[in-house]
């Protein structure tokens, strides 16, 4: 029994020695695929995105805490953040049936511009969550920030897989992912640390969001049109 126990431990480690290799080679192959297309930055599409709407849990935490005047106002929070949530979830619902019309899978810009005015309605939504004081307009922002993210997070998946060879593209989703996942976690971190080490208010990290959701706008327009100057050549 107990050569039995040490062979399938033996076993065990050399299975999980093979699968981490084998992760690690498959990770390698992706970056390194992703490397040598003209659109392998596609895959920050999502790390950008998430880097702007990470923070957005906390945010809403302390929205629904803000009574009149910006003061504290703990009773009937829980209340008003599940009404902000709800807010998200039409925003995400909306987004994508409202762009739907003018992108389509045959016509990669169109892709593209979708996933580029949705970094436009992040910038304005988180604009509005910054400079309304009033209760339903922090919601409404809430809700055009929520469908730029929804729409960008859906779109730049499609490009992957328009774009993605088939063999490829569950490496390349995992890379996408992966980075999103860390983009939104980092995000979040920071709405924390800003708003208890650095006491800014939700209202000024929700500027900040703005501004950070204005310049990936304008870095993604520039890549945007240098990848379409690059495909008609």
């Amino acid at each position: 029994e107990e050569n039995t126990k040490i062979d399938i431990d033996a076993s065990n480690d050399d299975e999980s020695k093979l699968s981490f290799a084998n992760f690690s080679s498959m990770t390698k192959d992706g970056v390194v695929y992703l490397r040598s297309q003209p659109w392998g930055a596609f895959v920050f599409l999502k790390f950008c995105a998430a880097l702007i709407y990470g923070a957005s849990d906390i945010l809403n935490v302390s929205f629904s805490e803000q009574g009149v005047n910006n003061a504290l106002d703990m009773e009937g929070s829980s209340q008003r953040l599940g009404i902000i949530f709800a807010f998200v979830g039409i925003g995400c619902f909306l987004g994508p049936i409202l762009a739907e019309p003018w992108s389509h899978m045959d016509n990669v810009s169109s892709l593209e511009r979708s996933c580029l005015i949705s970094f436009f309605f992040m910038a304005l939504g988180c604009y509005g969550m910054s400079q309304f004081d009033h209760f339903i307009w922090i919601c409404i922002s809430t809700s055009v920030r929520s469908a730029g993210s929804s729409v960008v997070w859906i779109y730049s998946s499609l490009l992957l897989q328009k774009l993605s060879s088939t063999s490829m593209l569950g490496r390349v989703v995992a890379v996408d992912y992966a980075l999103a996942m860390l983009s939104e976690s980092v995000s979040a971190l920071l709405g924390g640390v800003l708003q208890d080490d650095a006491r800014m208010t939700a209202a000024q990290v929700s500027l900040l969001m703005a501004i950070v959701a204005s310049a990936t706008l304008v870095i993604w327009g520039m890549y945007f049109s240098r990848v379409r100057n690059d495909r008609h050549e």
